[in-house]
């Protein structure tokens, strides 16, 4: 059970999947989430692993029994994002990507720099941080080929970042 928001209860099942070496992998929870997050979607997709995270809500205590079902628009939308340094890989963005990104992280005194395609409801969110763990901030551009990147490494924190700032939306 959620506690009362403006006389009404919210409780959020969100299905986040994140594609790795063409390799799908699924993770579902049910929370309790906020009016803001109800069925806003986000990719995020940089080439290499691209993530997705789709939710849903209701407004009944346990409600949120089903999760919802993984979308994701594989349709090729004209904008193009630079993934490196030097723009030498580029990714062709899908769907209701339609922001380049540049992400800038630091964790456990490692920094990386990735760069691709977003959906434009990541960009509200400038930096981010949990103290201690993880740092960063967050660039977008809306034309082709606006960014571009310093593709350094990518650990599970980098892959879990959407997660995150979805969360802080």
């Amino acid at each position: 059970m959620c506690l009362a928001r403006r006389n009404t209860y919210l409780e959020d099942t969100e299905q986040f999947s994140f594609v790795l070496a063409h390799q799908a992998i699924n993770v579902s929870y049910q929370t309790c989430g906020s009016p803001s997050s109800c069925e806003e979607n986000i990719s995020l997709n940089f080439g290499i692993t691209q993530t997705t995270v789709n939710s849903q809500c209701c407004d009944k205590d346990l409600c949120n029994t089903e999760f919802p079902k993984v979308s994701s628009n594989d349709t090729v939308n004209g904008l193009e994002c630079c993934q490196d340094e030097h723009c030498s890989e580029k990714i062709q963005c899908v769907g209701n990507e339609k922001v380049c990104l540049k992400m800038q992280s630091s964790a456990a005194g490692i920094h990386s720099e990735m760069r691709g395609c977003a959906t434009s409801n990541l960009c509200a969110v400038q930096s981010y941080q949990v103290p201690g763990v993880v740092q960063g901030t967050l660039y977008c551009c809306s034309k082709s080929l606006c960014n571009s990147a310093k593709l350094i490494s990518v650990n599970i924190l980098v892959l879990l970042l959407p997660l995150l700032l979805y969360k802080l939306i």
